[in-house]
């Protein structure tokens, strides 16, 4: 079977273009990687992603086509089952389109071809990405049970997708996958915390804030573990002491640093939140302004914390929520003339602590008092 530069035969079909020549070249030092003894294999995820850059949205789907066109009706349905669908499903993933990498991931594997492992793990992945949960649960299980079956399954397949089900909710799963992959309790503390979410998930609390404490103790320049021991206090033991305490020391984390305004920013609007469900409203404001300072600049910046500091001084529960009300209020609106600081380049670790979770509030409801839902006071 003729298959040596499928590559260049497309792009040298194609209209000639600015960048061209290079991409003609980067493709045929790519074609060499990709091309192994006659048969095109699977090589660095460097080179898909080399692949995907050079090719527009336009140019993905012609080139999805062109394969398919060139190579389904070869009588060798190995390389059809094993390559040109599922390497048009990863093209798909690369362009951010994972509802439809799945259906070709899927068509790979009717195949049955050498790889459905890999096919399988590529078509939860494509599952995850698109938000279809139940089809991603359903995958996954299967891969679980085939892989389970022939003794193969790996420690790190389970860590990630218990990774998956943590954050979908499902943590007695999630937790039975990370004791299978790990059953003498020996994975390094650095490894842990899935399972310490794992444990407060399914009630577990004391289990999985003592792995949290002892991360924080031997690490105690990460700040995302700190953060979300900060929620964890409380949310789950309604530790307002240690939370704030927590909260307080987040903010020394990246002190210094080039992230340090777009960390404090949402460790400020925390700290803010957990203080409106205290009803500590001085310390809300404060919070608040800083907070503000953090998110924006110039006129808008000047304007909310002027509003801050010009509220009613009145110790007063109603007033004092109609007034955080009011402010938040008016940052949506159009009026308020917006210019956001500009953020360092690359990303800082999302900071998964700036959900406060109102549920646990006893004194004071601002939900439900002024018909607030979480995304308004964020």
């Amino acid at each position: 079977m003729e298959i040596k530069s499928w590559y260049q035969e497309y792009r040298e079909n194609m209209e000639p273009g600015e960048e061209l020549e290079q991409q003609r070249e980067e493709a045929r030092q790519a074609e060499e990687a990709w091309v192994i003894d006659g048969r095109p294999w699977q090589s660095e995820e460097g080179l898909m992603h080399e692949y995907a850059n050079l090719l527009m949205e336009k140019e993905l789907r012609t080139l999805g086509s062109y394969l398919l066109e060139k190579y389904a009706k070869e009588e060798d349905q190995w390389y059809v089952g094993d390559v040109v669908f599922w390497q048009y499903g990863r093209f798909c993933m690369f362009a951010n389109r994972p509802e439809e990498a799945a259906k070709w991931f899927k068509k790979a594997l009717k195949h049955k071809g050498a790889w459905p492992y890999l096919f399988w793990k590529d078509l939860v992945a494509a599952y995850i990405e698109s938000g279809e949960y139940a089809k991603a649960d359903y995958w996954i299980r299967r891969y679980v049970n085939s892989q389970r079956k022939e003794n193969i399954l790996s420690r790190f397949d389970l860590e990630e997708f218990a990774d998956f089900y943590i954050k979908i909710g499902k943590f007695e799963r999630a937790l039975a996958y990370l004791e299978e992959g790990d059953p003498k309790g020996e994975r390094h503390l650095m490894y842990k915390l899935p399972l310490a979410k794992a444990y407060i998930g399914v009630g577990r609390v004391d289990e999985g804030l003592k792995i949290y404490e002892e991360f924080v103790e031997k690490y105690p320049k990460e700040g995302v573990p700190l953060s979300e021991l900060a929620l964890y206090y409380y949310n789950e033991k309604n530790d307002i002491e240690r939370a704030e305490a927590a909260y307080l020391k987040c903010l020394t984390i990246y002190a210094g640093t080039k992230w340090e305004r777009e960390w404090n920013r949402d460790i400020h609007n925390c700290l803010s939140i957990i203080y409106v469900n205290e009803g500590l409203w001085d310390k809300c404001f404060e919070q608040l302004k800083l907070y503000y300072l953090n998110k924006y600049e110039g006129e808008a910046a000047e304007i909310l914390c002027g509003l801050i500091d010009s509220r009613p001084r009145i110790d007063d529960d109603g007033i004092c929520a109609g007034v955080y009300q009011a402010i938040l209020a008016f940052e949506e609106s159009p009026v308020l003339p917006i210019n956001r600081k500009e953020q360092p380049e690359g990303s800082l670790p999302e900071n998964p602590a700036k959900e406060v979770d109102f549920a646990k509030s006893q004194e004071f409801d601002l939900k439900g008092s002024f018909g607030l839902d979480e995304a308004s006071l964020n």
